[in-house]
């Protein structure tokens, strides 16, 4: 009994010093695990990576990011703002040997991409980050082809809400890959805003363009590829409008039809 109750109280007070331990260790350690934030995510996007501020829990097994700036110079530009990135880590220290995020929250994003080759990222050497869950409170992504095309050349998605599921991130838009729910609103030159709602496998439009009723297809995300998500992307969203106005050709020719 005597030894049994040894082995608790040992146990209790080795549990309660690796607690501290890694209390003290998220105070020590937050310089070291914003460079190695940042490090890792400009490996896996080659590119420029700058963090304003960091917080983190050993314990509770979160991190909280706050100003997260990503910059990329290869065959185009891409800018990324970040206001507050909220992760699930591995509690009770675990994040030391595992490094992979459980539901991740973002919100206040800005993305300028002016090509999609851009987003063609070589493999990194080490392994990119993984995210169970994702969900994406207020995003502007913007997509402007050439500097001489002026507004005329931008294509602007405003995100309400979008929710994705396992993701690798390759890229800043691998999300979308793994895209399960979105709310969002299209802004193309010379065409009234449209209304985006993807959830189940299907896209609803609406807006003047389309009439009262919005027109749905249904979409099948394709598999991502290393190194070849920016041209996927730039061909699913050649098809999703081709689709679109397809469908929508066809509804008014069924009314002026009999």
């Amino acid at each position: 009994m005597r030894r049994a109750t040894k082995l608790a109280v040992g146990l209790a007070s080795a549990g309660t010093t690796w607690v501290v331990g890694l209390v003290v260790a998220g105070y020590a350690a937050r310089g070291c695990v914003v460079e190695r934030t940042t490090t890792r995510l400009g490996e896996s996007l080659d590119a420029t990576v700058a963090l304003e501020d960091l917080e983190l829990s050993l314990v509770r097994g979160q991190v909280g990011l706050g100003g997260l700036v990503i910059d990329r110079e290869h065959d185009g530009h891409l800018h990324v703002r970040i206001d507050r990135i909220d992760a699930g880590i591995a509690p009770l220290g675990a994040y030391l040997w595992n490094r992979d995020l459980g539901q991740v929250t973002v919100a206040g994003v800005d993305i300028e991409v002016t090509a999609w080759a851009v987003l063609k990222i070589k493999p990194p050497k080490r392994k990119p980050m993984v995210m169970d869950h994702l969900t994406i409170d207020g995003a502007r992504v913007v997509f402007a082809p050439t500097s001489v095309t002026g507004d005329w050349g931008k294509a602007t998605l405003q995100v309400t809400r979008a929710e994705a599921g396992p993701t690798i991130l390759r890229t800043p838009m691998s999300w979308l890959f793994a895209l399960e729910r979105l709310d969002a609103s299209l802004d193309l030159p010379g065409i009234a805003p449209v209304t985006l709602h993807f959830e189940g496998g299907r896209l609803e439009a609406s807006g003047s363009v389309f009439g009262a009723t919005p027109i749905a297809i249904d979409v099948t995300l394709p598999v991502p590829e290393p190194g070849h998500e920016g041209r996927q992307l730039a061909d699913l969203g050649a098809d999703l409008a081709e689709r679109l106005a397809l469908a929508r050709a066809e509804r008014l020719l069924r009314r002026v039809l009999p």
